[in-house]
C-alpha cells in the first residue's frame, strides 16, 4: 500500500469517528466539544501528509512529526489547496494552535474552544479529505 494511501485511510477513519460521535453527541454530553478539535487536527494532519506523499514519492513524514503547518508551507508551491490554506492567515493560525492537541496524548485537553474556530477546523478537515478523494478516486 502506498504511503499516501495509509495516511488517507487513517485520516478518513478519524473523520468517520467524528461523524459517529456527532451522531451520538447527546449520549456523550459535553465531552464531544473537547474531542472535536482533537479529531479534526488528526484528520487534517493525516490528509495533509497523504496529499504531500501523493504529490512527492520522496515525502518523509518523519521530517515533520506533527508539524502540519510546516508541511502546508513547504508544499504550498506544488499543491494549490495548500497554497490557499497558507494564504488564509486565520485558518493557518487555527491549524497551528490545534495541532498542539495532537501532541496531548494520554493527557487531557483543556480550555475553551471557540465554536467558530472549531467549525473552520472541521471544515478544513473535510475539504482536504475531499480533495484527496477527488485526486485518487477513493472514498
Amino acid at each position: 500500500m502506498p504511503l499516501w494511501s495509509s495516511f488517507y485511510h487513517a485520516g478518513t477513519a478519524w473523520i468517520n469517528t467524528y461523524e459517529f460521535l456527532k451522531e451520538h453527541s447527546e449520549e456523550m454530553a459535553s465531552d464531544f466539544m473537547i474531542v472535536d478539535p482533537f479529531i479534526a487536527g488528526l484528520a487534517i494532519e493525516l490528509n495533509v501528509k497523504a496529499m504531500a506523499a501523493f504529490h512527492d514519492p520522496l515525502f518523509n513524514p518523519r521530517n515533520y512529526s506533527h508539524d502540519t503547518v510546516k508541511i502546508l508551507k513547504e508544499y504550498a508551491p506544488k499543491i494549490t489547496l495548500f497554497q490557499e490554506i497558507v494564504n488564509d492567515d486565520s485558518l493557518l493560525m487555527i491549524i497551528k494552535e490545534y495541532q498542539k492537541t495532537v501532541n496531548s496524548r494520554y493527557g487531557t485537553i483543556g480550555g475553551m474552544i471557540p465554536s467558530d474556530e472549531q467549525r473552520r477546523l472541521i471544515d478544513a478537515a473535510y475539504r482536504i479529505r475531499g480533495a484527496m478523494s477527488s485526486l485518487t478516486g477513493l472514498h
